[in-house]
């Protein structure tokens, strides 16, 4: 591995590359949000009172 002490502009996909091809992804996984039994039971609600509104 050679270090160079001059900061020189990389171009995005020369860095991504190698990482994808290691199995490393540049992205955050996907969190869903938390559903409590409160809120689910209050989507159904909003969803069935909605169910016809057309």
């Amino acid at each position: 591995v050679t270090v160079s002490t001059q900061c020189r502009p990389v171009n995005k996909q020369t860095v991504q590359r190698p990482l994808r091809d290691h199995g490393l992804s540049c992205r955050r996984p996907f969190r869903e949000p938390i559903l409590t039994p409160d809120i689910r039971r209050r989507r159904f609600q909003w969803a069935q009172q909605r169910l016809r509104w057309t």
